[in-house]
């Protein structure tokens, strides 16, 4: 309804590159985001002419009639994880030979960047009783002080932090009921977090057909009961390469406090994936024993790949209120069968039946 007035055949079209672009989990958000917060040099670094960056985003939802837009977690139109310039990478390397490496340069399975490193710490501002249209139509009187006062007072990384400070003050009453909202049968609500994939393979191909769950539980083989539950999210595939997805992540302190002093719980990923044809299988090696699982669904459920999420070494944790995780999957394409003469390879054999 916000698209194109004038009378035509682009009446109502907002244009189908904005739209692709906007689009959850689009392959031009997940560039952007490697191009101005994930580069090795950070564009919003603190030092003389960086953009300086202020976020604030209403705790509340749309009412009346415009409420059927709202999705969960969200100020009506924007989901609050994915508002913070606070991203980093998650990288997992499922290759016979990863290529990733640690800080010490040794192969790794997993490789975790750090939230703020040379770069400018920039979280959610929450406001009271606002959503994303009346945060502008019928401003809050403190909202619009601390605009005015950021837009006329920031001019070194001090000042930035100083009023950062104020302003997350200013917005924590109005934090703590979007955390409340994230309350679900009774457990500990903490937010909600933004995780933005994408699978390929060894060869740069995108992998289309995969499947992937998150599991809470005090032992990794209980997933192996297919009755066991998984932790619910929010899923949408990029129209236009499923390989990219967004999960949106209701967090509950047993997600958050897995693994920590008198906290049993632990944290695991499984995936499976399909090449779609018979020629090709993937595999994914989660340990440097040369041992692969085989991902095929048709396999069940031993030809899940597990992650333990629990413990990522050192303080390292995967889950935080109120922000987004780029996460990046490489699996091994093998051509099958594994053991003898690829059939993309084969030949007709002498007195082989043409059919």
């Amino acid at each position: 309804m916000k698209g194109n007035r004038d009378l035509g055949p682009d009446f109502l079209n907002a244009g189908d590159m904005v739209l692709d672009g906007l689009e959850l989990g689009s392959r031009y958000t997940w560039d952007l985001a490697i191009r101005d917060m994930l580069p090795a040099k950070p564009l919003y670094d603190g030092g003389e002419g960086t953009p300086w960056v202020a976020v604030f985003i209403g705790n509340a939802a749309y009412t009346g009639v415009s409420a059927v837009a709202n999705s969960p977690g969200s100020d009506g139109t924007v989901r609050w994880a994915g508002c913070a310039l606070n991203t980093r990478i998650a990288q997992l390397d499922f290759r016979r030979e990863p290529c990733l490496t640690d800080s010490n340069g040794q192969p790794t399975r997993l490789r975790l960047s750090d939230w703020v490193t040379g770069r400018l710490d920039c979280p959610i501002i929450a406001i009271e009783d606002r959503n994303h249209g009346t945060i502008l139509s019928d401003p809050e009187d403190g909202c619009v002080s601390l605009v005015s006062e950021f837009l006329r007072t920031v001019q070194t990384s001090a000042d930035y932090y100083a009023w950062l400070a104020k302003a997350l003050d200013y917005g924590k009453s109005a934090l703590a009921k979007m955390d409340a909202h994230s309350v679900r049968d009774g457990s500990g609500g903490a937010g909600w977090q933004q995780f933005v994939m994408h699978v390929k393979d060894d060869h740069g191909d995108g992998v289309s057909d995969y499947n992937l769950q998150l599991f809470v539980g005090t032992d990794l083989t209980q997933s192996d009961d297919p009755a066991y539950p998984a932790v619910p999210v929010i899923v949408d595939t990029y129209s236009r390469d499923s390989s990219y997805r967004c999960f949106y992540v209701r967090l509950t302190d047993d997600l958050l406090n897995a693994g920590t002093d008198g906290h049993p719980k632990k944290v695991w990923m499984e995936l499976i994936a399909s090449s779609g044809t018979a020629y090709l299988e993937y595999e994914a090696y989660n340990s440097f024993d040369k041992t692969a699982t085989r991902l095929k669904p048709e396999l069940g459920a031993s030809s899940a790949v597990k992650l333990d999420l629990t413990d990522l070494g050192g303080q390292a944790k995967l889950f935080f209120p109120y922000t987004t995780t780029l996460v990046e999957i490489v699996l091994e394409r093998e051509p099958t069968p594994l053991a003898d003469v690829s059939s993309l390879f084969s030949f007709w054999q002498t007195g082989d039946p043409i059919t």
